[in-house]
Formats: structure tokens, C-alpha cells, sequence
């Protein structure tokens, strides 16, 4: 049963549990030369490949940047041996960020003593060598993987 979804609506990417009646608002921004900008830069894509699972792509100097706010007990983010990095959200879901070409960078640290991270980011930074960063938004209840291959981005609507 598909009962998470993702979409981008007002600068935030909005995971949605339909079965749950939960959603969760975590805030973009937008660095070039570590600024932030108010404004999407050009260059920047957000395309949806199925309602779970968004690409993104960004092309020049901007970086793209999710901000994770007022967590609570038991959230969390965790790296994967594969790379990845899945955030997760008491009664709403999962979110796994795949990157493609570029970096992923998130700055979460566990708190034992509070049971959950305190604010952070992840950062899909772009590579040194062709100015391009490109990952897959994965979204998910429960035991979520990243594919075993990805749709090249242009072929994507």
C-alpha cells in the first residue's frame, strides 16, 4: 500500500502519510558560494518519477539544501554503507536521499541522552570537476531501498 508521498510546494519538500493523516514541511535553501539565496537559482530541477519518489537535479555553482527542524524524540538521521541517507519521522515515514553525481553532506549527530538529533541539514553538493549534482528522494513507511537503477533525468516528464 502506497501511503506516502512527496512533493515540493512553496520552497519545502512535503513528505504526506495518507494513513496517517501526518505531514512533515522541511524548508529548502538555496546556496551559490555558500550564500543563501531566496530564490530558486536557475539550473536547479525538481521532477517527480513516481509520487514516493522525487529526482533532483542541479547544474553550476548552487548547492541544495533541506533543513531539518524541531525534531523529536526517536527522529533521526542515519548514513548507509551505500552512501545514502535516510531521515526519519515518527508516524509519517521515511526519507531516503540517493546521490547520483555530486555529494550528499549532512551535518545530524545521535543524542543517546535525548533520544533523537538535534536541527540539521543534508546538503547535495555539487562536483568539483563538472559543476553537477543530481540524487533520487525516496519516500517510505517502513524498509525503504534505493533502486537498482535510476531513469537518466531528461527522460523523466
Amino acid at each position: 500500500m502506497k501511503n506516502v508521498e512527496l512533493k515540493i510546494e512553496s520552497g519545502n519538500l512535503c513528505l504526506h502519510n495518507s494513513e496517517y493523516e501526518t505531514a512533515r514541511r522541511i524548508p529548502l535553501e538555496f546556496l551559490v558560494d555558500n550564500k543563501a539565496l531566496s530564490a530558486m537559482p536557475p539550473g536547479i530541477e525538481f521532477r517527480a518519477e513516481q509520487p514516493d519518489l522525487l529526482r533532483v537535479r542541479g547544474r553550476g555553482r548552487a548547492a541544495l539544501r533541506f533543513q531539518f527542524d524541531d525534531m523529536k524524540q526517536f527522529e533521526n538521521a542515519c548514513p548507509r554503507e551505500d552512501g545514502s541517507i535516510e531521515a526519519a519521522f515518527i508516524q509519517i515515514g521515511k526519507l531516503l536521499f540517493v546521490p547520483l553525481r555530486g555529494a550528499l553532506w549532512h551535518n545530524s549527530m545521535w543524542i543517546p541522552a535525548k533520544a533523537q538529533v538535534d536541527d540539521f541539514f543534508i546538503d547535495l553538493l555539487p562536483a568539483a570537476e563538472t559543476l553537477e549534482f543530481e540524487a533520487a528522494i525516496h519516500a517510505y513507511y517502513s524498509n525503504g531501498l534505493r533502486c537498482e537503477a535510476y531513469a537518466p533525468f531528461d527522460s523523466l516528464k
